[in-house]
């Protein structure tokens, strides 16, 4: 019985594809938790279903700052960009913003805290982070900012943003 070298080798190759089409199909499922859809625009991605959703009626608020941010020759750092409501109801909060920065002799970081009201469109902010005590200060070169939403109004979903950015000189 002659055995044709292209038969040889058929069966595990099929094995092969066949689990190839499977899992690739699984993943584009949209009834998997990493690619549904969310039901609410509001609610953050999650991994996990026991974490509850937020209420309809909330807001959140979300910060795009400028990747530059500059500053002064007194170390001051003014950061730029704008900050949105998911809903326009005139809401107020309180959010954190702080500016780490790795640097030879360590991690510097400092935070400031302002109070704010939800605007109705994409509005521009330019928030400030003083210098440092002890004679650190912010120095040229990458730095990460933070923004915090920790308290305001009940439907302001408590939150946290963080971006990377280029500290430069102020112009």
């Amino acid at each position: 019985m002659r055995l044709s070298i292209l038969r040889a080798g058929r069966a595990p190759l099929a094995f092969l594809a066949t689990a190839f089409v499977t899992f690739t199909l699984a993943a584009c499922a949209d009834d998997q938790l990493a690619t549904a859809p969310r039901a609410h625009p509001n609610a953050t991605a999650v991994a996990g279903r026991d974490i509850p959703a937020p209420p309809p009626d909330s807001t959140l608020v979300t910060f795009s700052p400028e990747r530059e941010v500059g500053i002064d020759s007194n170390g001051t750092v003014g950061i730029q960009g704008t900050f949105a409501c998911s809903r326009d109801l005139g809401e107020s909060y309180t959010m954190v913003m702080t500016l780490r920065q790795h640097q030879p002799d360590g991690v510097l970081e400092s935070s400031a805290q302002y109070g704010r009201t939800c605007p109705s469109e994409a509005n521009p902010f330019v928030l400030y982070i003083g210098s440092i005590a002890e004679g650190r200060s912010f120095k040229r070169g990458k730095a990460v900012v933070t923004f915090e939403v920790i308290g305001g109004s009940p439907s302001v979903i408590h939150s946290i943003e963080s971006r990377s950015v280029r500290v430069v000189e102020m112009r």
